[in-house]
């Protein structure tokens, strides 16, 4: 799985591929990264059960190959190369979310996997602070 995904990163520098990665950014978003920045069920148990721990294990893993740095690693790319596609995205996530807040369908996974993602492609210096406006 991970050097699938570090493969795929690969593929994002190739001129040829561009066009097929602009049309399909949302999907690409959604299945790649949103999907894989979520907290697993085995996280959550590990949290629940022994909360310092688990906080301890994401710091000492922090930068190793992991499925969350591969993740992390690939949103920041994303979010380099295709700012222009990603900006909207990103928007609509964090309008989506605000909705259901409003609304009182707020979900606390989701929460922190949007403000995961925002960390991660904001912290590019590439990525304007636009995607930050709703």
């Amino acid at each position: 799985m991970l050097n699938a995904m570090k493969y795929f990163k690969s593929l994002l520098y190739w001129s040829d591929l561009k066009g097929f990665f602009s049309e399909n950014m949302k999907s690409l978003l959604e299945t790649l990264v949103f999907r894989m920045e979520k907290p697993t069920r085995d996280d959550e148990e590990v949290f629940e059960g022994e909360a310092q721990g688990f906080i301890e294990n994401v710091f000492n893993n922090a930068g190793g190959n992991t499925r969350k740095n591969t993740v992390h690693d690939l949103a920041k790319t994303l979010s380099k190369t295709f700012q222009n596609e990603v900006v909207p995205v990103l928007q609509n996530l964090v309008q989506t979310y605000v909705q259901n807040f409003q609304n009182g369908q707020a979900d606390p996974v989701t929460e922190i996997t949007i403000i995961n993602i925002l960390i991660d492609m904001g912290v590019s210096k590439f990525t304007p602070r636009s995607i930050f406006i709703w």
